[in-house]
This record gives C-alpha cells, structure tokens and sequence, in this order.
C-alpha cells in the first residue's frame, strides 16, 4: 500500500528515526459510526502507526458527532454534538464542524506529552497552530481524504440554496489553509 510507505517514510524522517520511543496523538472523526472509505482509511493509518511505535505509545482522539464510541484501550471519544447548533458554533469558533471546546482541551492538555499528532483530516488546521504554539517542538502529521475547501465552493455553486451552510465552507477553508501551514507533514491519496 503506497500510502503506508509514505505514512512510514514521513514518520520515520520527521522524528528522526527513533520510531520506538515516539508518543503519537491519532486524532479521526472518521473512526466512530457506520463503515465507509474514510473509516477504513483511517483505521488502516491508525494500524500501521501501531505497528511502527507500538500500541502502549499511541493516544487516540475518537471525535464523533453521535453516540457512538471507538474502542481501543488508549482511546478518548469526544460527542461534539450532532445538531445544527453546536456545528454552527464550532464554525463560528474558526474550528472544523465537529471540533468543541472539549476536543480543544484535549489537544491543550496533550501537546507538551507526545511527540507527534497525526491528524486524519485535513480540516483540523486551527488544532495543529495551537498544538505548535503550545509545544513549538511537536511534530504535525496530517492525511488529507480530499480537497473540501474547492469542493465546498463548487457545491455552493451548484446549489446556490446552501447558502445556509456557508460559515462551514468558511471554517473547511480557513482550516484546510492553516493545516498547509503549520503541518510538518502531509500525506495524500493522489496529486491533486
């Protein structure tokens, strides 16, 4: 799997080697609820970070908007909320739709323990300026599943009527810039 070798060669490069000793925060909104491409991307990533620093030395952040859980013993899910409300105001907050205040302290209270987090997704580029400012050491790892910021504007385009739903096209691009900015490392599926 090519993205697996990329995933290795860019952990490996970026904590110097010392793939044993490395703590990683894993952090999916895409590993709680039904199955889908995204899901199985994210658990395939979350198996191969395992496999190269051991499972004792990997937290992972289950952020889910239902009641559903992720169970791994290292595992915290945080609900941010479903409805339109809470998504509204985590846009407003310049996060992703699904990042709360709760999601925004654990990231505050993990920056300093772990060397790395390895975001799997794009949109969470408001936590990984925070992360760096916290620790300026940390080391961001990001996978991107697609380019939503110009598939949100081309949505809008299409159907002018969404116009409700733009503070969130706004927090999918502000995010997606920020994560270009601040991630030491970016994995993808193609060139795009």
């Amino acid at each position: 799997m090519a993205v697996s070798l990329l995933l290795y060669q860019g952990l490996c490069i970026l904590l110097k080697g010392e793939i044993r000793m490395a703590k990683i925060l894993f952090v999916s909104e895409y590993l709680c609820g039904s199955a889908c491409g995204a899901k199985a991307l994210s658990l395939a990533h979350l198996q191969i970070i395992e496999e190269l620093y051991g499972y004792s030395n990997i937290k992972v952040l289950a952020v889910t908007n239902g009641s559903s859980t992720f169970e791994h013993s290292n595992s915290t899910t945080i609900n941010s909320g479903a409805h339109s409300l809470s998504m509204l105001k985590n846009c407003l907050a310049g996060h992703a739709r699904y990042v709360s205040t709760a999601v925004v302290s654990y990231i505050k209270e993990n920056a300093l323990i772990v060397d790395a987090i390895f975001f799997d997704n794009d949109s969470y580029g408001e936590l990984a300026r925070l992360a760096k400012k916290i620790n300026p050491n940390i080391k961001i790892l990001c996978f991107a599943h697609g380019i939503k910021g110009v598939s949100s504007w081309d949505c809008l385009r299409q159907n002018p009527t969404r116009v409700f739903r733009l503070p969130h096209y706004l927090s999918v691009n502000k995010n997606e810039r920020l994560m270009a900015e601040w991630a030491d490392s970016f994995f993808v599926l193609n060139d795009r």
